[in-house]
């Protein structure tokens, strides 16, 4: 847990990492229902009241919380690209290889429409792999990447706009949930179950490791420059 132990040093000092136990006397944790299956939620609420930690838990050292904090969220966002872009690239191949049958069903009219969303879906896939790898290359080197804010707010909002193209080009079909599949598998390649389930599940994606609008905030401020509100 990141907590201010400093209250009065500035904003982004006086932070500390400390390790809490679960099972800690006033912790409560209270699932968010999933939209697709309520008995397997991904997100959660987390209270605590009046919990007391010995201070052996203290990780690092004192008020050093916002460096750690800024270290682990960057190793994260510098690999969570590669499981992004096997996530999106396989689901693009899984809806490609629908989309004849999906389109088949359509009016010739609308044809052209559905046509331009699926290049767009994979045009989506393939800025992901190549801002993934600008990114992870400036690491390497050493240097930032302003664009691993990108990347999460891009890639997770990409898997979003194709579960519902591929929702919305399946049809009435795409309501017909399937109870075998449920929500417990992970948004990859290999899940096989309805497209609009997929859509359900993928607003968690915009909110687990940074939501979109942190992630706006970060681009907005770092790689745009622009002021504070």
């Amino acid at each position: 847990m990141f907590c201010r132990t400093d209250p009065d040093a500035p904003k982004h000092k006086g932070i500390s990492v400390i390790l809490v136990d679960i099972d800690t006397p006033g912790v409560h944790v209270r699932p968010l229902p999933d939209l697709v299956d309520p008995e397997y939620p991904d997100l959660n609420e987390v209270f605590l009241s009046d919990v007391v930690v010995p201070a052996t838990n203290l990780v690092g050292t004192l008020n050093s919380g916002w460096a750690m904090a800024n270290g682990s969220l960057a190793h994260e966002r510098g690999m969570v690209w590669v499981t992004s872009v096997i996530e999106l690239e396989n689901a693009t191949k899984r809806l490609l290889g629908e989309a004849p049958g999906m389109l088949e069903r359509l009016p010739v009219a609308e044809r052209a429409e559905a046509a331009t969303m699926l290049a767009d879906v994979y045009i989506d896939a393939q800025a992901v792999r190549s801002l993934g790898f600008r990114g992870f290359g400036n690491l390497l080197r050493g240097g930032s990447a302003p664009e691993q804010a990108l990347m999460k707010l891009f890639s997770s909002e990409a898997r979003q706009r194709l579960a519902l193209v591929a929702a919305e080009l399946q049809g009435a079909e795409a309501i017909q949930g399937d109870e075998k599949f449920g929500a417990i598998l992970p948004l990859s390649t290999s899940d096989p179950s309805p497209w609009l389930d997929q859509y359900f599940r993928s607003f968690g994606l915009t909110i687990s490791a940074g939501s979109s609008e942190i992630q706006r905030n970060i681009i907005a401020e770092k790689v745009l420059g622009l002021p504070r509100a």
